[in-house]
């Protein structure tokens, strides 16, 4: 065995070593609910899963992939489930236009509060999402003219796609392709319906981020694609 082998052996064995090491944090950090610190540790991570790209520690990059992704989805799980828990209590999504004839509940601050962290959290956890999906799908070409850091405007899209495909697909008489303006007024009445909570409520809890995103446009234009 050469010297420079001996160098990437030990080299290996240390990264393996502080994937172990990570792999326990965010597992202590979760049973602890400390979820900024396994956001940390997930980023850290996924900084080592990019350091190892020109090495040639194939099964040391297949260990750190697999650790990375299974902890991502765990944390995007359970973050993503309590965001849209808030968005509920706060009648996310608005349907019809929304009326200021619905008194505010008693945890109204708590409510915002939570909205604030949680969407906060999904942000962070956006950065180790993006090099997640670009190993994934990174050879389709358009990827890198998706903004980034959009990951609470995607899960607050979800019950609108879900009313969408109700509605526009399958047998149904509101999917008729001889009345096209059937889909185009209904995306454009929730644009307006949810305008006002976009830049309201979700605008600056971005600009406190740093994230370079207009959400209403940002909210409109996955809503038209």
């Amino acid at each position: 065995m050469t010297l420079v082998s001996i160098e990437e052996e030990e080299e290996a064995n240390s990264r393996q070593n502080m994937v172990a090491e990570e792999d326990d944090g965010i597992q202590q950090c979760l049973m602890t609910n400390s979820v900024w610190e396994a956001i940390s540790a997930v980023a850290t991570m996924a900084g080592l899963d990019v350091g190892l790209q020109e090495s040639g520690c194939s099964h040391l990059q297949g260990f750190l992939r697999e650790t990375l992704r299974f902890w991502h989805k765990i944390i995007k799980d359970r973050l993503a489930s309590d965001f849209e828990e808030v968005l509920t209590l706060l009648h996310w999504p608005f349907i019809s236009p929304p009326t200021q004839s619905l008194a505010p509940p008693a945890n109204a601050l708590e409510i915002s509060s939570q909205l604030d962290l949680l969407a906060s959290q999904l942000i962070a956890l956006q950065t180790s999402d993006d090099l997640i999906s670009e190993k994934v799908s990174g050879s389709r070409p358009g990827l890198s003219s998706v903004p980034p850091l959009s990951l609470p405007i995607q899960i607050m899209l979800l019950p609108l796609v879900k009313r969408f495909r109700y509605h526009f697909t399958g047998n149904r008489q509101t999917n008729s392709l001889s009345k096209p303006e059937w889909y185009l007024t209904q995306v454009l009445m929730w644009m307006g319906n949810n305008s006002a909570f976009m830049e309201e409520r979700i605008q600056p809890i971005l600009d406190r981020t740093g994230t370079n995103v207009n959400a209403r446009v940002f909210f409109s234009v996955l809503l038209c694609s």
